[in-house]
């Protein structure tokens, strides 16, 4: 299926049975939204065009995208590539970013569930993970080094980060309608959890701890 003609740019496909295939192509220099929240069973093969911010919305209930390359990698055994935005649906969504890759768009934990990003495959780099604000779903709205250039709203909706074990630094600084927000770090090791205005960004394998303008709390081996 090519998204295309006057109305290009947008497609939501349906539920999906086994064996069922299928091709998404979207409409060159459109910003093409392609939705897969109801394909859990068969095949799909997305292709968001080129010259255009094209986005994927992942399955229902659940997906780990594997990023492999800046716009290609997979999605529940589905594959895309010339795709700038990841895009969760309404489960527990995991972001699987692979050494070396940036990814250009925006990474967005979707609607609902727990969302994690995770960098542990990254060993090229640190990486500096800062939260900005509270996401409009759930979770937390931030920036990361290789994510969207470094923006402020690189990912939103998600409620975890997994470091590369390396000199990673948590950045804590919320704020809610301009104003600074009081942060609560619970460290163990390398593990634990950044609380701001009763939301809680579970954190493993990062080594430093910043916090922001308002009153922070560093509670150092907590359970």
């Amino acid at each position: 299926l090519t998204v295309g003609g006057a109305s290009a740019g947008s497609i939501d496909f349906g539920a999906s049975l086994d064996g069922d295939e299928a091709e998404l192509i979207g409409q060159d220099g459109f910003d093409n939204r392609l939705n897969i929240s109801g394909w859990t069973n068969g095949v799909a093969t997305v292709n968001g065009g080129v010259s255009s911010d094209d986005t994927i919305v992942g399955p229902n209930g659940g997906a780990q995208f594997n990023a492999t390359l800046a716009k290609e990698g997979t999605v529940n055994g589905n594959s895309y590539q010339e795709i700038e935005n990841l895009e969760g649906g309404d489960g527990d969504d995991q972001f699987v970013i692979a050494n070396t890759v940036a990814i250009p768009g925006t990474v967005n934990g979707g609607a609902g569930g727990n969302d994690t990003l995770n960098f542990s495959n990254v060993i090229a780099t640190a990486v500096t993970v800062t939260a900005t604000s509270l996401s409009a779903n759930n979770g937390f709205t931030g920036s990361v080094t290789n994510v969207n250039g470094g923006a402020a709203d690189g990912f939103l909706n998600i409620n975890a980060v997994v470091g590369t074990g390396a000199d990673d630094i948590l950045e804590g600084q919320v704020l809610n309608g301009g104003i600074p927000v009081d942060g609560t770090f619970n460290l163990s090791a390398s593990s634990g959890t950044f609380v701001a205005n009763l939301r809680t960004l579970n954190f493993s394998d990062f080594n430093e701890f910043t916090g922001g303008n308002a009153n922070d709390t560093f509670n150092v081996n907590s359970s």
